[in-house]
């Protein structure tokens, strides 16, 4: 294999790789968002119930339901917005540092994140593509893993 073709290899394995861990980092964050729109849901509906159980004719309850109506709709939109952000792209450095300890075979990769990097599923995953490339995946740790603690 010559220089040129290995760099490709690296290249491809390295995109693969990215994409991999941005899209789970973007489905998590976005069933996180959908999770917060289904609460401000039935805050919204539990809410209104309540303003029309007490009746509608008591004029104080009639002034507090609309501002209380417009800023859980503002927190829908906002929510929305967000979420809307998120499918468009989130970059994370986290597939590139995955990727530089594996093309350059080193041993350990040491990590803290334990939400992107040191991961039981996102390793899975990891192994993978690594083994699709002819690679092999770094052990991915904690410090405290990798004492013994």
């Amino acid at each position: 294999m010559n220089l040129a073709e290995m760099t490709t290899n690296r290249n491809e394995f390295q995109d693969r790789l990215f994409n991999e861990l941005e899209y789970t980092s973007i489905r998590d964050e976005i069933l996180k968002r959908m999770e917060l729109r289904l609460q401000i849901m039935s805050v919204t509906l539990t809410l209104a119930g309540a303003f029309i159980g007490f009746g509608v004719s008591n004029t104080l309850l009639s002034l507090v339901y609309p501002p209380l109506a417009a800023l859980l709709a503002m927190l829908w939109v906002q929510n929305d917005t967000r979420s809307r952000q998120l499918g468009k792209y989130i970059q994370s450095d986290d597939a590139v540092h995955i990727a530089l300890a594996t093309v350059n075979s080193l041993n350990y990769l040491l990590t803290w994140n334990c939400k992107h990097i040191a991961n039981a599923q996102i390793r899975r995953k990891l192994l993978e593509i690594c083994s699709d490339f002819g690679y092999t995946l770094p052990i991915i740790c904690t410090p405290y893993e990798l004492m013994g603690e």
